[in-house]
């Protein structure tokens, strides 16, 4: 389930077969579902099965797998679903292969991204735990992990009560205007974007902005970035380039999308309408540089490309150019009146 179609899909899927199985009837006591992952209750384990052995009938190519619960306890999805007499509590579910390696408090990684890290494993515990018995055990595991990834453990008995206080006053009316929000983007250079942005927030304060509140965005730099270890490739593509003839002055300046040599074959090819053929066709002997064209320059983007292509034909002037598709310029050529 990696791209947003397929959630479409398999909802399609799923609404069908979900209309196909009201053919049938079976006493379900609970259903849910999320995209493909289906939580249900049944009286027993033989109408489970039974149900299962149904859905698998209504098409050949989808086969659902069943997993029932133990010791009264089944995992859906990142919840923990505990069944105790008639009684159903849940927790957070974590696999038995989780090692609880978080980005290290030491890692050159933003703070705000750290802190981040804390309230969302707070939110989730939240959100999902369904007493204060089972949030609490919660938030204890959620503080064993940061300690073991080098969090202080002062520092997270900070958050977890700032988090806990913000909860409370979530549901309190706001009062006076609402601020205005600013968004800048920095690179993260670590104490130096510090600086500059306590420095952003001391101006602001100072020359009294009113309700306003600065968001920061940072930027990153990968090793990645720095160290490529692919082989670069030799295609040529998204260029303007610049042909010549060898024995007259005809010249052509040309932009294509493509692989620079299949553009250049076609040049060379007598049956296209390229007006580089059509020239070498008029005038046996004449060629031209089609196997290495100039490179004028490189843009991926078509109207940013075909504006440069007309800029060259501007500048250049050249002689076999027919400027049919490409954009017209006349900013750097316009017609003067004459008294």
């Amino acid at each position: 389930m990696q791209l947003c179609l397929s959630y479409t899909i398999t909802d399609i899927a799923d609404v069908e077969f979900y209309d196909k199985s009201t053919q049938m009837r079976y006493v379900v006591r609970c259903f849910t579902r999320y995209v493909d992952d289906i939580l249900a209750a049944f009286e027993s384990s033989e109408k489970a099965h039974e149900f299962l052995a149904f859905l698998n009938s209504l098409h050949g190519n989808i086969k659902f797998t069943i997993e029932e619960e133990v010791m009264g306890r089944m995992p859906f999805l990142d919840i923990l679903l505990i069944r105790e007499n008639d009684h159903m509590s849940t927790t957070v579910y974590r696999k038995t292969t989780h090692s609880g390696v978080y980005a290290h408090f030491t890692s050159f990684v933003p703070f705000a991204l750290k802190l981040q890290l804390i309230r969302t494993l707070l939110h989730r515990a939240y959100e999902i735990c369904s007493s204060y018995e089972l949030l609490h055990a919660e938030f204890e595991r959620i503080k064993l992990m940061m300690m073991n990834n080098g969090y202080n453990r002062d520092y997270i008995y900070s958050v977890v009560n700032r988090f806990l206080t913000r909860k409370a006053s979530e549901n309190r009316p706001f009062e006076g205007p609402k601020p205005k929000e600013i968004c800048i983007r920095l690179p993260f250079l670590k104490d130096s974007t510090y600086k500059l942005e306590k420095c952003i927030n001391s101006c602001l304060s100072q020359i009294k902005c009113g309700a306003l509140r600065v968001k920061v965005f940072y930027t990153y730099s990968r090793v990645s970035d720095r160290l490529r270890f692919k082989d670069r490739s030799s295609i040529i593509n998204n260029a303007i380039y610049y042909l010549e003839c060898s024995q007259c002055e005809a010249n052509y300046v040309g932009e294509t999308t493509r692989n620079i040599q299949d553009r250049m074959k076609e040049h060379a090819d007598p049956k296209t309408d390229s007006v580089v053929a059509k020239h070498i066709l008029e005038n046996p002997g004449h060629t031209f540089n089609t196997d290495s064209p100039k490179i004028l320059a490189f843009e991926h983007k078509t109207f940013k490309r075909r504006t440069k292509e007309a800029l060259s034909i501007q500048k250049i002037n050249p002689k076999l150019n027919i400027q049919e598709k490409s954009y017209k310029l006349f900013l750097f050529d316009v017609p003067r009146m004459v008294n």
